[in-house]
């Protein structure tokens, strides 16, 4: 799965990828990357890493289907 991702981190946020990883394996109702924000500040500025984010939270909720 962190190959599919095209950074480590959130840019403007400077959050670990790692973390965001974290913290929607554990919450099962994170569903959008505005849910992961309720957690973490994170994609507030540049937005660059909401792809990458949307695909770790797609990976996560199909995984526990």
């Amino acid at each position: 799965m962190v190959d599919n991702l095209v950074g480590s981190y959130c840019v403007c946020n400077n959050v670990q990828y790692e973390r965001i990883i974290n913290v929607v394996e554990s919450n099962e109702d994170i569903l959008t990357v505005e849910h992961v924000q309720n957690y973490i500040v994170c994609c507030t500025k540049c937005k660059l890493c909401k792809p990458d984010i949307e695909k770790i939270i797609q990976y996560f909720r199909l995984k526990n289907k």
